[in-house]
């Protein structure tokens, strides 16, 4: 029998081939994509909860307080809340951005929202970790923090969340404010709880795009009932579009 020949491929050939694979990368690539967002979305959704549902047994546990910090809910073991439950997966800086991704034209100067409650390592408010437990950071905006002190709450902030009789800023904690406004700051009705966010995540979108306006632009929220929504920055207007602030 004669002794049988393969035929290699020709460079036309090849080249097809090399074509069709790049068209397929090309279409796949993108989904693959949105895949890995939708789990990093997934993932950011647990952890709010998660700490929602660790926030409700402290409340339990003080009387229905809220904590100080949820950095320091990680130092206290007892609860069990691991520091990754703290870190968006969204966010490359691992929760120390002071700004936690925020708009930078909303915060003046040096003074930011994460300094006021407490939560990032840079902010003045930042609880000391245990000895033998290393400093923590934090991408959460915690909106109900108990702690109480000179520097926590400004004036200008706290008459936010008061229609009348404005409380001394250095004698209310965050939640003080913010239960205050969740029972009287829509028009003299409350706000539903399923829809007052007690933690928020900046970290799903750019809020500093060059050209993208901020306002079509959504975070992440865990409420009061425990919740998970979606909301534009000042969710109070999704709630009621004629909502005002109390100053």
């Amino acid at each position: 029998m004669p002794a049988s020949r393969h035929r290699g491929f020709t460079l036309i050939e090849l080249l097809v081939v090399i074509a069709i694979i790049a068209t397929l990368s090309g279409l796949l690539l993108p989904a693959v994509g949105m895949v890995r967002n939708k789990v990093k979305d997934v993932q950011c959704i647990n952890n709010l909860r998660q700490v929602a549902m660790i926030i409700e047994g402290y409340r339990q546990e003080h009387e229905d307080k809220f904590p100080y910090s949820l950095v320091g809910l990680v130092y206290d073991t007892s609860y069990g809340l691991p520091a990754k439950s703290l870190l968006c997966p969204f966010d490359p800086l691992k929760g120390t951005d002071p700004g936690l991704n925020r708009r930078s034209s909303w915060d003046s100067g040096t003074t930011n929202w994460s300094q006021y409650l407490g939560e990032t390592p840079t902010s003045p408010f930042a609880p000391v970790p245990p000895a033998g437990q290393t400093q923590i950071g934090c991408s959460y905006s915690n909106e109900m923090s108990g702690a109480v002190g000179i520097g926590r709450m400004t004036p200008a902030i706290a008459a936010l969340f008061y229609s009348s009789s404005v409380p001394d800023a250095n004698t209310i904690s965050w939640a003080d404010a913010k239960l205050n406004q969740q029972l009287n700051g829509n028009f003299g009705k409350p706000f539903p709880p399923s829809k007052f966010p007690i933690i928020r995540c900046w970290w799903h979108q750019d809020w500093n795009h060059p050209v993208r306006p901020w306002e079509t632009l959504k975070c992440n929220n865990v409420s009061l009932s425990f919740n998970v929504f979606w909301s534009s920055s000042e969710w109070e207007f999704d709630v009621n579009p004629n909502f005002q602030h109390a100053n």
